[in-house]
């Protein structure tokens, strides 16, 4: 009876640990999309707090671990949760400083930054994303309108799937967030179903560019790295050869 209950208790101790685990990695998710963005109630206030609560929970189940019979898992499953908590904490350090410096610096020159130099680089940094941020609206909406249709078309539909891999994945907390994300979004879909004919670029960012919001971050990130996606992709296979198209890209508005 004693061994059946010790191997219930562990059971439920590496479950509860594993769920702490995902809820970390959710946070982090969270700080990594306020990168370089203003302090607000929501990141100052609601994520600090949430961060406190998965400490109190982490520092709990880490003192319960003597009871456990399999230490080698046990130290394993914990390293790997306060793995993730320092991230957590790296991130909320790199936020306070990055909202710091945004708030002392002048804001970027309007033009000076181009999408095609961005997406065309081998690695896109936060910094990047904000620099396009920074641009007036009609330059960034002229750079867009610039850029080829199936490229468009990748990065567009890019947007929809990572949107549905945050919700599979729970990455998703906060429900203004998430309504916000699906409101901007809701109009893509039917294009997909006619693979973007009569599509209006500045119809869409329109009404998203300078809401300043998570949302807004979420969408112009990941429409960045749909293009760099597809710019990589060209480099490497030609523009002619289709049939070398990885299956993520060719069937990505069909998933």
């Amino acid at each position: 009876m004693f061994n059946k209950k010790l191997k219930l208790f562990q059971e439920h101790w590496a479950s509860s640990l594993n769920d702490l685990r995902r809820e970390a990695e959710g946070l982090l998710e969270w700080f990594q999309v306020l990168e370089n963005h203003a302090p607000t109630q929501l990141s100052s206030g609601e994520l600090q707090d949430r961060y406190n609560s998965i400490v109190a929970v982490f520092n709990t189940l880490e003192a319960q671990q003597h009871f456990l019979p399999d230490h080698p898992a046990s130290s394993r499953l914990l390293a790997e949760v306060k793995s993730v908590l320092e991230m957590v904490e790296e991130a909320q350090i790199g936020e306070k400083q990055s909202a710091q410096q945004k708030t002392s610096s002048s804001p970027a020159a309007s033009g000076s930054v181009s999408i095609d130099d961005i997406v065309n680089r081998s690695v896109m940094t936060t910094h990047d994303v904000n620099k396009v941020l920074d641009l007036s609206y009609s330059t960034f909406i002229k750079q867009v309108a610039d850029q080829p249709l199936e490229a468009k078309r990748y990065a567009y539909c890019a947007l929809i799937r990572e949107f549905i891999i945050e919700i599979q994945n729970q990455r998703i907390y906060n429900f203004r967030y998430l309504s916000d994300l699906a409101d901007d979004l809701h109009n893509i879909p039917g294009f997909m179903a006619g693979n973007f004919q009569r599509f209006d670029d500045d119809y869409f960012w329109d009404s998203i560019f300078n809401k300043h919001t998570e949302a807004t971050y979420f969408i112009v990130k990941t429409f960045l790295s749909g293009l760099s996606g597809y710019y990589a992709w060209l480099k490497k296979t030609g523009p002619f050869n289709e049939l070398s198209k990885p299956a993520d890209l060719s069937n990505v508005c069909e998933e």
